[in-house]
């Protein structure tokens, strides 16, 4: 235990904790992804999911238990603009009390064409970006779990390219008697090894998060908060061409004010998951911060509403997420399970 408090508290001092970008002035922020459906059902960041959900581990680190051993976990998404991302994930459980595991995400984007100042095509580009990481969490108390991630990222974009390294530290609660949890973490404490630019080195997307979730004994229903980005308040996305209709409700407001409201809930997530027989699984949720920059003016939608299917059978589970966006753009997302140690073994013969 001490050398894990000597490990939070050495990434905390590293250079990389003291990064703070605002919104678009990070590299590599496909690390923010979660490549999880079952996290994309609940709004794109939750920290409080636990249980044998092996793509769990990506997010929150101290997620990783002895009920992922021996799973392995595929996983896709079909975005807008022909991008695809994509994921695979295997856990291990050892004896003791800790429990490793590893795998590699990827962002596709596709051939994209090249222009010029005045918009003029003048060829094609392609851009892809990889991420290979190892995690592993320790459990002790029975209730408390800390988990550390460590990520090797490669990010290619057309001629340019970037090789760097990025941890992440989770410490969690997780009372199932009680149907409580509650995780902080800390993602991407790090930085470029070679940057795009020669010595032209930018900042990780850090995030501060911390996440809860609460149930009723007997009631299949569980609900979840998640607040992201406390290390700073505005995370807004000032577009000067914009309309000043920020306010919370999408109310029309002519003065060129801030909404609090609006500020606030732009840092949580609030969800919900049901969980049927622990065979079906419905996810539901709202994240306020991802309706506000893909609204359009002129059609409402339901931007920011995502929702998401699961079904687990023996040692298999299927996830899959919806997330619509205006003007038909929604994205898609599917995670597909197996738990090798649950397999049926064949029978020895005389």
């Amino acid at each position: 235990m001490k050398n894990a408090l000597r490990l939070i508290l050495l990434l905390f001092a590293c250079k990389g904790f003291a990064q703070n970008p605002v919104g678009g002035s990070a590299a590599i922020s496909f690390l923010n992804n979660p490549f999880s459906a079952r996290v994309q059902a609940l709004g794109g960041i939750n920290q409080a999911l636990f249980g044998d959900d092996v793509s769990l581990g990506y997010t929150n680190p101290s997620a990783w238990n002895k009920s992922m051993h021996k799973t392995v976990c595929f996983g896709t998404s079909f975005l807008p603009g022909g991008i695809n991302s994509g994921n695979v994930t295997y856990a291990h459980h050892f004896d003791k009390r800790a429990t490793f595991g590893f795998g590699m995400n990827y962002m596709a984007y596709g051939n994209i064409p090249r222009t010029d100042e005045s918009g003029n095509e003048i060829g094609r580009m392609n851009a892809a970006e990889f991420a290979w990481y190892s995690g592993s969490a320790y459990h002790f108390a029975k209730i408390l779990s800390v988990g550390a991630n460590a990520k090797l990222f490669y990010s290619q974009l057309a001629e340019y390219s970037s090789v760097g390294m990025a941890a992440d530290i989770a410490f969690s609660v997780n009372d199932s008697a009680h149907r409580i949890s509650a995780s902080l973490v800390a993602t991407n404490i790090g930085g470029q090894f070679k940057p795009f630019r020669n010595k032209n080195y930018e900042m990780l997307p850090f995030d501060l998060r911390l996440g809860l979730a609460f149930g009723f004994k007997g009631f299949p229903l569980r609900f979840h908060f998640t607040m992201h980005d406390l290390t700073r308040w505005n995370i807004r996305y000032n577009d000067p061409n914009a309309s000043a209709n920020d306010n919370l409700f999408d109310q029309n407001n002519s003065a060129a004010k801030k909404d609090i409201g609006d500020e606030i809930f732009r840092h949580i997530i609030i969800g919900a998951e049901a969980n049927i027989k622990n065979v079906v699984r419905l996810q539901l949720a709202y994240n306020h911060q991802r309706r506000q920059e893909l609204k359009q003016d002129n059609v409402r939608g339901i931007a920011g509403i995502s929702f998401g299917l699961g079904i687990h059978i023996k040692y298999l589970d299927l996830q899959y997420a919806l997330n619509p966006a205006a003007l038909g753009k929604t994205t898609n997302h599917l995670t597909f399970s197996l738990n090798i140690a649950k397999l049926p073994k064949r029978k020895k013969t005389s």
